[in-house]
């Protein structure tokens, strides 16, 4: 307290400096408190510019399936998907045989290999009782007009697809070939066979006059590359 103060002016400076030192705390706290909170602000609006950009690209494929089918030739005329097979137009007595050839090859449009399994069915009654064949397949040919198929055929090659050298197999009921020929893409890849079909040489006087139907049938299967 200086000299020309009061007791009474004393405390009011005091009471006046100590609430000066309040406000000033105060004041501190505030700005403390302001800054704390634009730190806060701050913090927000950081984290709010940190999405991420996206894009995306889409790519889309096609696909297309092949061809496959099965062509045969027995006359040497046009290719068919069904052909009859052509016997020499021959009455059969006991031991006689008649000879075909068969050509198959792939169409022109087919995009895969195949495999060929052949199997044969006929009347389980009547001539076809008597009846018997074997095949076997030959060297490839442009088509059944550029085939020998004879007996002697049958002397030249062993690649039986029915029966073997000297053997037959009934034409009464089925039939299912014994081996597998495969055929490459492209028309210029074919498979020869020769047929041969015989009376048998014990069949009795009831197979007189009589007429027998038989089929075979050529089954190709696609070959996955």
């Amino acid at each position: 307290m200086s000299r020309d103060e009061t007791p009474s002016q004393h405390r009011s400076s005091r009471r006046t400096l100590r609430q000066r030192r309040r406000d000033g705390q105060g004041q501190r706290r505030r700005k403390i408190q302001a800054l704390a909170a634009g730190g806060l602000v701050l913090g927000v609006g950081a984290s709010a510019t940190l999405a991420a950009w996206t894009d995306e690209e889409m790519t889309t494929g096609q696909f297309t399936t092949g061809e496959f089918a099965l062509e045969a030739n027995t006359l040497g005329k046009d290719w068919e998907s069904t052909e009859t097979i052509h016997f020499e137009n021959t009455a059969l007595a006991p031991g006689h045989s008649v000879y075909a050839p068969v050509v198959l090859r792939l169409s022109p449009d087919t995009t895969v290999d195949g495999d060929i399994t052949v199997s044969g069915l006929g009347d389980t009654e009547g001539l076809n009782t008597a009846l018997r064949f074997r095949a076997v397949t030959v060297d490839p040919v442009t088509d059944a007009t550029d085939m020998t198929c004879t007996e002697g055929t049958f002397d030249s090659y062993d690649t039986y697809v029915f029966g073997e050298n000297g053997e037959y197999v009934s034409m009464s009921g089925a039939a299912d070939a014994s081996t597998t020929q495969h055929l490459q893409v492209g028309e210029g890849e074919t498979v020869a066979y020769c047929f041969e079909v015989q009376l048998d040489p014990e069949a009795t006087n009831e197979t007189q006059n009589l007429t027998a139907d038989y089929s075979w049938t050529f089954h190709a299967q696609s070959v996955t590359p």
